[in-house]
């Protein structure tokens, strides 16, 4: 949603006049009884609001499956850096003991 770039109580307002100002012209097109305008209204309304809801969800849906693979990604990561060290480690603990048995076999 794009902010308006005046203050809030002057855009509804222009919106509302704008919004009532289009009502008129087509109900001058199209005459219906008020009560028909406002159920209208209301549908309209009703599809906007279930509009945004299923727009929310599916935000929401994304925006988890982003954080999901976000963080399986960084634990992957850390798994192999985990497996790196370890495997120096042993590395270093077999050159050691190699050293030592080499040692031995001199005297």
């Amino acid at each position: 949603m794009v902010k308006p770039t005046i203050s809030y109580a002057v855009a509804v307002q222009k919106y509302k006049a704008e919004l009532n100002e289009k009502i008129v012209e087509l109900n001058k097109q199209i005459p219906i009884p008020t009560y028909m305008i406002e159920g209208i209204v209301a549908s309209v309304l009703s599809d906007m609001r279930s509009a945004v809801i299923a727009e929310n969800s599916m935000e929401y849906e994304a925006y988890v499956k982003q954080l999901e693979d976000y963080f399986n990604s960084r634990e992957r990561e850390l798994n192999d850096e985990i497996l790196k060290i370890k495997a120096e480690k042993t590395e270093k603990t077999e050159t050691a003991g190699k050293g030592e048995d080499a040692e031995e076999c001199v005297k």
